[in-house]
């Protein structure tokens, strides 16, 4: 007969849908063995528990040895704890080092949730680094509008518009008319 680790019995919990036997069974793993594979799991099921990110983002901190995945789970704690800054100063590293397109996404989502001059700004130079793509000259227009660049604001939703796949009338191609039609400078 095998014997499972409290380990092997959250994953099997997990793998179930039992998320509370999991949990228990991460618990009474890390008090035994402390180690970031049980962090790492139990920081990722709270985070996607209502009310527990604060939790998950104390396991995150007692990883030894944080991968990247683990400091894009922290960023997207801190957006839940509504702390874009922290946020921010992960996401940024991360660009930093990898170029990985979902941290420029979510980077420029908090870049324009902000919205101050200097993190348009930012947004801007981010931009620039990108492709042009329909999708990112959306983000551009959205940049320069928050800006008050109405100009600006124009071509790019305007380009964004000329290079869109999709047909006129489409939800997607009228949020862009919309954005264009409605700025003022």
């Amino acid at each position: 007969m095998t014997a499972y680790s409290l380990l092997d019995l959250a994953i099997a919990s997990l793998d179930a849908g039992e998320i509370d036997e999991a949990l228990d069974a991460l618990d009474r793993h890390l008090i035994d063995a402390p180690d970031d594979d049980g962090y790492r799991l139990r920081a990722g099921i709270l985070a996607r528990l209502p009310g527990r990110a604060a939790d998950a983002e104390d396991d995150l901190r007692r990883l030894s040895q944080p991968t990247s995945t683990d400091h894009r789970l922290r960023a997207r704690i801190a957006v839940q704890l509504d702390d874009p800054l922290s946020a921010q100063v992960v996401l940024n590293l991360l660009w930093l080092r990898e170029h990985d397109p979902r941290d420029a996404e979510t980077l420029l989502a908090i870049y324009l949730r902000l919205g101050t001059p200097g993190n348009l700004t930012n947004a801007l130079k981010l931009l620039d680094m990108l492709p042009d793509t329909w999708n990112w000259q959306i983000v551009r227009g959205d940049a320069h509008a928050g800006l008050g660049a109405i100009d600006a604001a124009r071509a790019a939703y305007a380009r964004a518009l000329d290079t869109i796949t999709l047909p006129p009338g489409d939800p997607l191609y009228a949020y862009v008319e919309d954005r264009l039609r409605n700025l003022t400078p």
